[in-house]
């Protein structure tokens, strides 16, 4: 893979011009430690060293509300057309990227892979961007720190303490054929790194492994739950959690979706897909009222059993990239690492 380098001044360049032919949106700040991904305006309006976005990309191909199709009085239905431009989320880190390949891997698994999803993924572009942990980072304990493909370019900023030195270089490398189209000329002309060079992005990639501060043995996981479904842990954490779903909502992975049909007065009607929650009450009341799930207990059990057996069961692998937002926006303070490792040490976190 080949690795070459970019200035400030030639990013700020290209993301203006590229801006102009595709749907660019960048990681930006929108209040006090919160990020979201935005259209991109001004390169100086974009923070290049934040940590995470409240909402993960996956909104991008899996929005949290989405028209299927509208029917008309007549009867004739209609698909809502999307933009014609590709879309380019520039900034993506590596546990997102591992998040949307997931989410790949989920929506292509049915006998008919999902339609509306697969139009939505086929015009993203993505464009990959180092980070530094912070306190909620568990992702290299799930081997999503890193990401080896899923991305058109990946950018490699060895110094995202100084964003405005002047001389500041990335690293960029190209992913796809799509990649090095969206760098147009420059992937021609762009030096490629030194040896010394590549040297100081190994010297940073050890360093970055030095600050994840939370870890966890994925192997334990699927025993954990198994051998600890009647443990009363589960029942304190169903005392602790609101049910409020923010957990779900910020999960890069989760997919649960409900479907529902909305009517105007002229006689026509949409059908309407939107985010669902398995921490919810209702999402497993079915007709007659019974629910399968009615106590937050069982809800929350469910949860954590489905992303790391359930799904791994399915697919190979676990659903949960580590990348710490259920940790960070969870308002009562359920630790997703700590419940884990409270189970397998066997004991709860309030004897602790």
């Amino acid at each position: 893979m080949r690795v070459l380098k970019i200035s400030r001044d030639q990013l700020k360049k290209w993301l203006d011009e590229l801006s102009g032919t595709v749907d660019l949106y960048v990681p930006m700040p929108a209040g006090k430690q919160v990020h979201r991904f935005e259209p991109y305006t001004t390169f100086e309006e974009l923070d290049l060293s934040y940590t995470r976005t409240v909402l993960p990309p996956k909104k991008f191909v899996f929005p949290p509300e989405e028209v299927l199709f509208n029917r008309a009085p007549s009867g004739e239905t209609t698909v809502p057309d999307l933009p014609a431009r590709d879309l380019v989320l520039f900034g993506v880190h590596p546990c997102d990227i591992n998040g949307i390949r997931i989410l790949d891997t989920f929506f292509s698994s049915f006998d008919k892979p999902d339609w509306y999803y697969q139009r939505r993924r086929a015009r993203l572009r993505i464009v990959g961007l180092s980070c530094l942990p912070d306190e909620h980072c568990f992702c290299r304990s799930m081997d999503c720190d890193s990401a080896a493909s899923g991305f058109d370019l990946f950018f490699h900023d060895i110094d995202p303490e100084n964003q405005d030195r002047g001389e500041k270089v990335f690293f960029v490398s190209l992913g796809t054929v799509e990649g090095d189209i969206m760098l147009a000329d420059r992937a021609d002309t762009l030096p490629e790194a030194e040896p010394e060079e590549l040297e100081a992005l190994l010297e940073y990639t050890e360093r970055r492994e030095s600050a994840y501060t939370l870890d966890l043995d994925p192997s334990i996981l699927p025993q954990a739950i198994k051998l600890h479904q009647a443990d009363p842990l589960w029942d304190r954490l169903g005392e602790q959690c609101l049910a409020c779903g923010v957990c779900s909502l910020g999960c890069p992975t989760c997919t649960c979706f409900n479907i529902r049909d909305t009517n105007d007065l002229e006689g026509g009607s949409s059908r309407v897909r939107n985010w669902d929650a398995c921490l919810y009450r209702d999402f497993a009341r079915v007709a007659g009222d019974h629910n399968f799930r009615p106590h937050r207990s069982e809800r929350i059990q469910n949860r954590y059993y489905h992303k790391q057996v359930g799904f791994a069961e399915a697919f190979g692998k676990p659903s949960c990239v580590g990348c710490g937002r259920c940790i960070k926006l969870c308002p009562t303070g359920i630790h997703f690492v700590e419940v884990f490792q409270s189970l397998a040490r066997e004991r709860l976190p309030v004897d602790e």
